[in-house]
């Protein structure tokens, strides 16, 4: 009998140290995994502006307006491409930052005046 209790005793103090070496607490059930990091999950809500307009010399421009929201556990910094397309090609662009918090959206304009007067255009918003 001596024999037999003085071999439970190390296995006992084996299994212990194992299991709290094994990332557990020490009750014997193993931790939960860390959650993941906040991060921001930014994206172009809608082009909400895509206008026509004057400058006082009567030069042509384009006024983008789009919505970007956040998605994401986190604010965040991200950079949107503003764009006017005339015939396929990109006539001008611009970026601007923007700090964007989860839940909130925010409004990004610009007025681009490298599209011609006359000819169809469509605007983009991209996030870069």
């Amino acid at each position: 009998m001596k024999r037999v209790g003085r071999q439970v005793g190390p296995v006992l103090a084996f299994l212990m140290l194992m299991t709290m070496a094994c990332g557990g607490d020490g009750d014997g059930l193993p931790t939960a995994p860390p959650p993941p990091p906040a991060r921001p999950r930014l994206y172009v809500i809608q082009v909400s502006r895509c206008e026509g307009t004057y400058d006082w010399t009567l030069d042509f421009g384009v006024i983008v307006g789009c919505e970007v929201g956040n998605s994401g556990s986190a604010c965040g910094y991200t950079t949107v491409r503003l764009s006017v397309e005339q015939a396929g090609v990109i006539m001008d662009q611009t970026t601007r930052s923007v700090y964007v918090c989860p839940g909130d959206k925010v409004y990004v304009e610009e007025t681009l005046w490298g599209a011609r007067d006359g000819l169809p255009y469509s605007c983009q918003c991209q996030i870069l």
